[in-house]
């Protein structure tokens, strides 16, 4: 069975799809949401690397880094990734 969604989602919402698609309960102990499930996915994501962690939401990503570092960018995909002055 081959799923495809158009609802953002990211790592954390890989195991709670998964549950839900072989019937299985523990989605609710979990923070991720089913990312099949169509209109209760929340339309956000989070990025991370070894270092950073990114939050992205309503066309905005928000990066933290070591040493207090926040950086804020806006997201077009049709142009891109382009530094925000939030």
């Amino acid at each position: 069975m081959i799923a495809v969604s158009s609802n953002v989602s990211s790592q954390i919402d890989v195991l709670p799809s998964l549950l839900a698609m072989l019937g299985l309960p523990g989605q609710e102990q979990l923070f991720g949401h089913d990312m099949l499930e169509t209109g209760a996915s929340p339309q956000r994501a989070f990025i991370s690397n070894y270092q950073e962690i990114g939050y992205y939401k309503n066309d905005t990503l928000v990066v933290l880094a070591p040493n207090r570092k926040v950086e804020a960018f806006s997201v077009d995909p049709q142009t891109g990734i382009h530094p925000s002055c939030r």
